[in-house]
C-alpha cells in the first residue's frame, strides 16, 4: 500500500529569491506564509510522484517481468541465432556450445559459428548435449568449410541437418575452366580465370594458336593459273582489307578479302590485263589496264573500282600526242599532296609518257614522250611515286626525278640491268630503292644518296613496300618485314614468311608492290594455281 501523503493544503506566500539563496540565518524566524508554502510544495510534488510511479513494489513486478521477457527473447534461437563461439571437435565432425545450450532443437533454430579446421567429407555439428546433426548446402550437398571461417546455420527439421545460410556460389569450376581475368566462386572461395577463350567479334593472336608471327586467314582457293604479283591492303571504315590480283592478257582476276577472317568480300574476272601497283584511296580502287582484244577498247589505261563491290566506276584510255596506242601500264601511284593518281604508260622502248589523273579516272594531263632521258640506258622506267613537288620514275638500272610538270631534274648512278627490284618513298622525303642482291638504297629530295647499301640479307627482292617506318618486301621463298630506325638510314629485322610458288625478278613475276600492315601480308605468287595466301598477325572470331 502507497504510504499516506503529509497533506498541506495552505498555499502559503513564495519567498523572495534572495531569501532563498541565503536561507535563514540564526536568530530569525520564518514568516508562517513562507513555511505554508513550502510545506505545500513538498506535498504537491510527493503526491504528483506517487500518482504517476505507483508504489516500489509495482514498479519491483514490472522491472522483474520485463526482465524475464527479455531473457526468453534473447534464447529465442529461431530470431536470434545462438553464439556458438569457435568449434572444437574434428574436420568431420564439429562441436560447439551456447550459454544456455538448447534442449531440443526447433525447425529453424539458428546458430553462428567459426570453424577451427577445414572441414572433410560430410560434416557434421553437434550443439552442447544434443545428437549431431549433417551441415549441408542449400542444395543439400555436403558444406565445404573454411578454417576461420564465419558461418550461420539453421536446423531444418525436413531433413534433419543445419543448413548454411547466405551460401555464395559453389560448384567444380576451376581457374582453368573460367576465362582469364574474370573472377567466380566455387567450393574453395573466390578465384580467377586463367582460361584464354574468345567470343565472336573479338581478336585472337596469331602466337597464342601457333608458335609464329602470322597464320594464314584466308582459305586456300585453287584455280587454273595464278600470277598475284601485286597487291595492296588497306583500312576502310575500320575493316583491314587485302587486295590483289593476277594480270592475264586475256583472262585477270582480282579478289579482295579481309585480313582478320578470310572473308571475301568480292572477286571479280574481266578479259583484260590489269596491270601495275594498286592504290587504293576514300573508297576508290585504281589500277592500269591493257585491252588487246578490244573488249573495252584497245589500248592502256586507268580503272577505277568501288573498293568494297569490285563494280567498275570508270575506264580512261591513255591518250598520246601522235596517236598511238599505248600497250602497257608497268605502274601507278598516288600523289598524296595533289590528290591524283599518276601513271607510266610505255609502248615501245622507245616510247615513254607521265599520266595525271583525277580521283573519277579523268585524264588531267600527260608528258610528252620523256624516253629522250632514259636512251642512254635503253630501258623504259618501271616505277613511279611522288612527293614533295617531284616525281621519281625507275627503272632497273636507274632512278629519275622530275617535277609536277615533268620537268627533268636528274638522275642517279646507271646500274646494269635487272638492278633496280623496287621504288617505295621513304622516311627522308625522298626515295629508297632495293637491289637484286639484298641492299637498300636511301635518298632525299633531290637524290642525294642518304645511306647506301644497307643489308636486307636476301635475294631477288621485289614489292618493296614502306608505311610509317614498316619496310617490306617479297622474295622467291619467303616475306619480310623491317622496322626503319629513328634516323631512316637503317632497317631493323623483325619477321619473316616463308611462301611458296614466290615471285621472281623478270617483268612478268616481279612485284611493283606487296600488300603489308603491320597486322598483315599478302603473298605474291608466280605460277601457282591458287589465290593468294594472306597472313595475319590476329584473327578474329565470326562464329
Amino acid at each position: 500500500m502507497p504510504e499516506q501523503l503529509p497533506q498541506w493544503n495552505a498555499v502559503g506566500v513564495e519567498p523572495p529569491q534572495s531569501l532563498k539563496d541565503s536561507g535563514w540565518q540564526p536568530g530569525m524566524k520564518p514568516a508562517a506564509q513562507h513555511m505554508n508554502w513550502l510545506l505545500n510544495r513538498a506535498y504537491k510534488c510527493i503526491e504528483e510522484l506517487q500518482q504517476a510511479g505507483g508504489n516500489v513494489d509495482d514498479l519491483t513486478q514490472a522491472v522483474e517481468s520485463l526482465e524475464k521477457t527479455v531473457g526468453t527473447h534473447l534464447v529465442d534461437y529461431v530470431k536470434h541465432p545462438a553464439d556458438g563461439g569457435t568449434t572444437a571437435g574434428t574436420a568431420t565432425a564439429y562441436t560447439c556450445n551456447t550459454s544456455p545450450n538448447p534442449i531440443a532443437l526447433v525447425d529453424k533454430m539458428g546458430l553462428m559459428i567459426t570453424v577451427h579446421v577445414d572441414s572433410g567429407a560430410n560434416p557434421t555439428l553437434k550443439w552442447g548435449p544434443l545428437a549431431a546433426k549433417s551441415i549441408k548446402k542449400p542444395n543439400g550437398s555436403a558444406a565445404n568449410l573454411k578454417k576461420n571461417g564465419l558461418y550461420t546455420v539453421r536446423y531444418n527439421f525436413v531433413n534433419d541437418s543445419f543448413i548454411l545460410q547466405g551460401e555464395g556460389g559453389s560448384g567444380n569450376a576451376q581457374p582453368k575452366d573460367v576465362r582469364v581475368g574474370k573472377t567466380f566462386t566455387n567450393d574453395d572461395g573466390d578465384q580467377t580465370g586463367t582460361l584464354v577463350a574468345y567470343g565472336v567479334g573479338e581478336l585472337i593472336k596469331a602466337r597464342d594458336v601457333v608458335n609464329r608471327d602470322y597464320i594464314q586467314t584466308d582459305q586456300h582457293r585453287p584455280m587454273a593459273d595464278g600470277a598475284f604479283v601485286n597487291s595492296e591492303i588497306v583500312t576502310i571504315n575500320g575493316v583491314e582489307y587485302a587486295f590483289s590480283y593476277s594480270g592475264k592478257p586475256v583472262s585477270s582476276y582480282m579478289t579482295c578479302v579481309e585480313t582478320l577472317t578470310g572473308n571475301i568480300l568480292w572477286t571479280r574476272n574481266v578479259a583484260y590485263q590489269w596491270q601495275g601497283r594498286i592504290v587504293v584511296y576514300d573508297g576508290k580502287l585504281y589500277v592500269g589496264y591493257y585491252d588487246n582484244n578490244a573488249v573495252i577498247g584497245t589500248g592502256c589505261g586507268l580503272e577505277v573500282m568501288n573498293a568494297l563491290t569490285g563494280a567498275s566506276l570508270k575506264i580512261t584510255k591513255m591518250p598520246t600526242n601522235g596517236g598511238q596506242l599505248l600497250y602497257y601500264v608497268p605502274d601507278i601511284c598516288f600523289n598524296s599532296e595533289l590528290k591524283e593518281i599518276l601513271a607510266i604508260g610505255n609502248l615501245e622502248q622507245n616510247t615513254c609518257y607521265l599520266y595525271r589523273f583525277n580521283l573519277d579516272g579523268v585524264v588531267i594531263g600527260n608528258s610528252t614522250n620523256i624516253y629522250s632521258q632514259f636512251q642512254d640506258e635503253r630501258e623504259n622506267p618501271n616505277f613511279i611515286q611522288a612527293k614533295n613537288g617531284f616525281v621519281y620514275v625507275a627503272s632497273t638500272k636507274c632512278v629519275y626525278q622530275f617535277n609536277n610538270v615533268w620537268s627533268f631534274y636528274g638522275k642517279t648512278t646507271v646500274f646494269d640491268s635487272r638492278t633496280i627490284l623496287g621504288l617505295a618513298l621513304n622516311t627522308r622525303d625522298g626515295v629508297t630503292y632495293i637491289e637484286r642482291t639484298g641492299y637498300i638504297n636511301v635518298l632525299g629530295t633531290f637524290l642525294t644518296v642518304l645511306a647506301s647499301k644497307v643489308s636486307v640479307s636476301s635475294s631477288l627482292p621485289s614489292g618493296l613496300v614502306i608505311k610509317g617506318d614498316l619496310l617490306g618486301y617479297a622474295t622467291p621463298t619467303d616475306l619480310f618485314t623491317y622496322r626503319i630506325t629513328a634516323d631512316g638510314l637503317g632497317v631493323a629485322f623483325l619477321t619473316r614468311q616463308p611462301i611458296i610458288n614466290g615471285i621472281g625478278d623478270s617483268y612478268g613475276s616481279m612485284s611493283m608492290c606487296m600488300g603489308m600492315s603491320e597486322n598483315a601480308l599478302v603473298s605474291p605468287i608466280y605460277g601457282g594455281k591458287e589465290y593468294p595466301p594472306i597472313f595475319s598477325k590476329t584473327l578474329k572470331v565470326i562464329r
